[in-house]
């Protein structure tokens, strides 16, 4: 069950030369070195977009609308830096980027951004998939990936997790906020929208049936070692 290589591509790496480029070297280099490939597996996906412009605020916590009921706060020197979201297959983090680049050094990123000052506010929105989760979309490999990663975002920046004005007590009518239209707007960044969907209510009845027969697999057994053939008590 586990892999003969496994490979985890830095974000640096992706954005000098672009994720298809970079996973094609690294196939490249495992072929040359490893023999062929066989079979390829996505294990966990990290997805996001930086905004600017917009501040995020210890209070506004309560305008997130979210199928995830943990939140970890995160403060540098008593200043809110951002919080985190969910513990299970879909992990999220809103957080102060130009904050979290004080500690990691990578300036490189103002060379990324496009008129971004040292002074503007930039918020990163993440997003975390485990294998688990990725498999719910059928996605195996980098291939089935790209396929669906538009409709992966989708959910997951409308389903999943929005940041909504409190403006009524139905939080699906409240609107979103001017920060969360631009998360919004950058699902077609990420690709096309196909309409594939979250099976994840398939991958749980499957479970839900394999156990069912694991019990019944048990059961017969410790039948059989107390009865004969016919079913009858040995004793």
């Amino acid at each position: 069950s586990y892999p003969s290589v496994y490979v985890q591509i830095e974000s640096l790496y992706i954005l000098s030369i672009g994720a298809d480029s970079a996973v094609n070297e690294v196939r490249s280099f495992v072929s040359s070195n490893f023999g062929e490939i066989k079979e390829e597996k996505v294990s966990r996906v990290e997805m996001y977009v930086d905004v600017a412009g917009e501040k995020v605020y210890q209070g506004d916590v309560d305008k997130f609308v979210s199928r995830a009921g943990i939140r970890r706060f995160h403060q540098v020197y008593g200043e809110f830096t951002g919080f985190e979201l969910g513990k299970g297959d879909i992990r999220a983090k809103v957080y102060n980027k130009k904050e979290e680049i004080k500690k990691s050094h990578k300036e490189y990123m103002y060379s990324i951004w496009d008129d971004v000052s040292e002074d503007s506010e930039v918020w990163r929105i993440e997003f975390s998939l485990s294998r688990r989760a990725l498999k719910e979309w059928d996605v195996e490999d980098y291939d089935s990936f790209k396929e669906v990663v538009g409709d992966i975002w989708k959910y997951l920046t409308e389903e999943w997790l929005s940041m909504r004005e409190q403006d009524n007590e139905n939080t699906t009518r409240r609107a979103l906020t001017e920060l969360w239209e631009e998360v919004r707007n950058t699902t077609q960044f990420f690709g096309k929208v196909t309409g594939a969907i979250r099976n994840k209510k398939r991958i749980g009845e499957i479970k839900h049936y394999i156990s069912q027969m694991y019990g019944c697999a048990t059961a017969i057994s410790a039948r059989q070692r107390l009865s004969g053939e016919d079913g009858s008590f040995d004793g």
